[in-house]
C-alpha cells in the first residue's frame, strides 16, 4: 500500500532520485517494517556514502509531492512523519531560509498548523527564539496540545525568566494534567531553579508506569549501581577500562569521538544538540569566571578531549595561559593539529597521578604552571566517569598543590535509582549511579572536604533544546527533560 502511495506521488526517475539506493535507506523504512515519507539523509557518490540533510535543499516538487502523500498516510504515519521532520530541521541551521519564504507558505496553504510546526523549528535551530515562540504560540490556537506547551516553554528558556518558564509549564499542566511531558520539565524547572521539594512533588503526579519505565530504559544501570557501592565500600580509585563500555578512551579509540565532537563543536548551534550546547556553556562560564575572578590567569582543562572551547577562550583572553590535559596522545596530536594559538598548548598527562606520593611528572608539570599566575582546573563531564575515592583525593592533591580554584560542570540529574531530584546536601551517599557508566558525586562535599568553599553555582539544563520526543532508537528519550549538569566554582580557603 505504502509503495504504490509514492509510486503515485512521485515519477520512477525522481523516486530513485530521493531514495537513491535499498541499501543505503534502511532507516527510512520504506523497504522495511516501519514507514517514513521523507527522503533518506544518506547520498552514496561513487563508493563513498555522505549523511546529508534534505530540508534546505528540497525543491517545490519534492514538497508538494511529500503533502499530496501526507494527505494519504494514516494518522500514525502523519505523526511519524512530522517528527522525523523537525528531527531533520533541527538538524541543519539553513532549513528556515525555504520555510519562512511565501512560496513554501502557500504550498502549506491546507496545513497551516504543520507549516507553524515546521517553521518554529526551524527558527529554534538558527536560535532566532522569539521568532520560533510566535510560530508555537499561533500553533497552539491552530492544534492545541501538550508538546507545544513544552516548545514553547523551551523558548522562554532562553529567552524569559525561570517564572515565565514555570508559568507556561503549569497552564500546560492544568489542561493537560496527565502530560508526563510538560510534568517532568516543570519537575526540572524547579529543580534547576532550587526548589527541589516542589521539583519532587512535581514528579509524584507523573503515572507510576511511566516513571518505572525510565527508570527500567536507564542502559546499565543495575550493574552501575554495585559497580559504585563496591568502589565506596572498598575505596577504590582506579576503574577497570571494561567498565566503561563504549568510552574506553584509549590510544586508537578516540578519534571517531572526537571528530564527531569537533563536528558538532564546530558546525552546530547550541540550539541544534546537546554536544553543541555543552561547548557553548563550558565557553561561557569559563568566560564568566575568567571576568569576575581576576586574579585567574592560568586555566588547565582536566579531560580536555576536543579543545574548541579553550582554543576559543584563549582567542578572547591572549593574556592569560591555557592547557589541555588528556591521557591519550592521539588526543594531544588531534587538538595540536587543530588549534593554534600562543598561549595555549595540550598534554598527555593523567591529571589523577597528582593524588600519589610517587609519581612525581604531574605534580611538578601543576607546580610549574601555578607559576604563571592562580590556576583554575576545570574538569566537564569527565569525573562523572572516575571513582569517588580518586575524584575526592584529587580535590585535596590539588589543595595541596596551592591551586586556588576548581571549576565543575558534571551531572546533577534525576535520579534512576530512587527517581527523585536530590540536592548536594541530601545525596543517599558521596555518589549515585547516574545511568549508563556515568555517576553523581556530591562535589560539593569533596570539594569542602579538600579545603574549597562554594562561590558560584547554577543548575543547567542537560540541554535546552526543542524536545524530538525519540532518541536514535526510535523510543521516548527523557534525557532532555529530567536531567541537568550542575556548574560550580570552588575557591581554596
Amino acid at each position: 500500500m505504502i509503495k504504490r502511495l509514492i509510486k503515485e506521488s512521485l515519477s520512477e526517475k525522481r523516486l530513485e532520485k530521493i531514495l537513491r539506493a535499498k541499501h543505503y535507506v534502511k532507516e527510512s523504512g520504506i523497504f522495511g517494517g516501519g514507514f517514513s515519507i521523507l527522503p533518506p539523509t544518506k547520498l552514496r557518490v561513487a563508493e563513498e556514502v555522505f549523511t546529508v540533510s534534505p530540508i534546505p535543499s528540497m525543491t517545490i516538487g519534492v514538497w508538494r509531492s511529500l503533502l499530496d502523500l501526507y494527505k494519504k498516510a494514516k494518522p500514525a504515519e502523519q505523526a511519524e512523519f512530522r517528527q522525523q521532520t523537525r528531527a531533520m530541521i533541527l538538524a541543519n541551521v539553513s532549513s528556515y531560509i525555504m520555510l519562512e519564504t511565501g512560496f513554501i507558505h502557500f504550498i502549506f496553504k491546507d496545513q497551516e498548523a504543520m507549516y507553524l510546526d515546521f517553521l518554529g523549528t526551524a527558527y529554534y535551530a538558527k536560535g532566532d527564539l522569539k521568532k520560533a515562540y510566535q510560530c508555537f504560540e499561533k500553533l497552539q490556537t491552530l492544534e492545541p496540545s501538550d508538546l507545544v506547551y513544552l516548545h514553547m516553554a523551551r523558548c522562554l528558556m532562553h529567552t524569559g525568566t525561570s517564572e515565565d518558564v514555570f508559568t507556561m509549564l503549569q497552564e500546560g499542566c492544568t489542561k493537560y494534567p496527565k502530560s508526563p511531558y510538560l510534568l517532568m520539565s516543570l519537575a526540572n524547572a524547579y529543580f534547576r531553579a532550587g526548589k527541589t521539594s516542589m521539583a519532587n512533588e512535581t514528579l509524584r503526579g507523573i503515572d507510576a508506569g511511566i516513571l518505572k519505565n525510565i527508570q527500567e530504559k536507564s542502559h546499565n544501570l543495575s550493574i552501575l549501581q554495585k559497580e559504585v557501592n563496591e568502589a565506596l565500600e572498598n575505596k577504590t580509585i582506579v576503574r577497570p577500562v571494561e567498565n566503561l563500555g563504549f568510552q574506553k578512551y584509549t590510544e586508537g579509540t578516540v578519534q571517531d569521538y572526537w571528530e564527531n565532537l569537533f563536528f558538532h563543536f564546530t558546525a552546530k548551534t547550541r540550539f541544534q544538540h546537546g554536544w553543541s550546547d555543552l561547548c557553548y556553556i563550558t565557553e561561557k562560564k569559563l568566560s564568566d569566571f575568567i571576568d569576575k575572578y581576576k586574579d585567574v590567569k592560568t586555566i588547565l582543562n582536566f579531560g580536555v578531549f576536543c579543545a574548541v572551547p579553550d582554543y576559543n577562550l584563549s582567542l578572547k583572553y591572549p593574556s592569560h595561559n591555557f592547557i589541555g590535559v588528556d591521557r591519550e596522545q592521539d588526543t594531544k596530536d588531534f587538538n595540536d593539529a587543530a588549534f593554534h594559538s600562543p598561549n595555549l598548548s595540550f598534554h598527555a598527562l593523567d591529571m589523577i597521578d597528582i593524588i600519589y606520593e610517587d609519581r612525581n611528572e604531574v605534580k611538578n608539570f601543576v607546580k610549574k604552571e601555578i607559576t604563571k599566575g592562580e590556576m583554575m582546573i576545570v574538569h566537564a563531564r569527565t569525573t562523572t566517569l572516575i571513582y569517588p575515592e580518586a575524584v575526592k583525593r584529587f580535590y585535596k592533591s590539588s589543595a595541596q598543590l596551592g591551586v586556588k580554584y576548581i571549576a565543575v560542570y558534571e551531572n546533577m540529574s534525576l535520579s534512576r535509582t530512587h527517581m527523585q531530584y536530590f540536592d548536594f546536601d541530601e545525596l543517599p551517599a558521596d555518589a549515585i549511579p547516574y545511568y549508563s557508566i556515568m555517576m553523581i558525586h556530591n562535589y560539593k562535599k569533596y570539594l569542602e572536604d579538600a579545603g574549597y568553599e562554594i562561590v558560584e553555582k547554577e543548575v543547567w539544563g542537560y540541554s535546552e533544546l526543542l524536545w524530538e520526543g525519540k532518541d536514535l532508537y526510535g523510543v521516548d528519550n527523557w534525557l532532555g527533560l529530567g536531567d541537568s549538569h550542575v556548574c560550580l566554582l570552588a575557591r581554596l580557603k
